[in-house]
């Protein structure tokens, strides 16, 4: 299963709704993309406890990040 995903740097405008299926995932590192959203589906990695999204330009704080109960660190500079 996988553990830990980092897509740092990698002009990614967005993550595809399938990023839900990855329920073992513990950190997932988005830091210096594109991306200005998350999709809804980020709800659904219930095991995660490290995220970073700093960097990206995000418009507004991702409503999806507040029903991770499990996230212990989120990275969120430069947004």
């Amino acid at each position: 299963m996988l553990r830990e995903l980092s897509l740092i740097n990698n002009q990614i405008p967005s993550l595809p709704p399938e990023i839900g299926y990855l329920i073992a995932l513990e950190s997932l590192y988005l830091d210096d993309n594109d991306m200005t959203s998350l999709p809804k589906e980020i709800a659904n990695l219930v095991n995660l406890v490290d995220l970073g999204i700093s960097g990206n330009p995000f418009s507004s704080f991702p409503a999806e990040i507040l029903s991770l109960s499990g996230l212990k660190r989120l990275d969120i500079g430069d947004c």
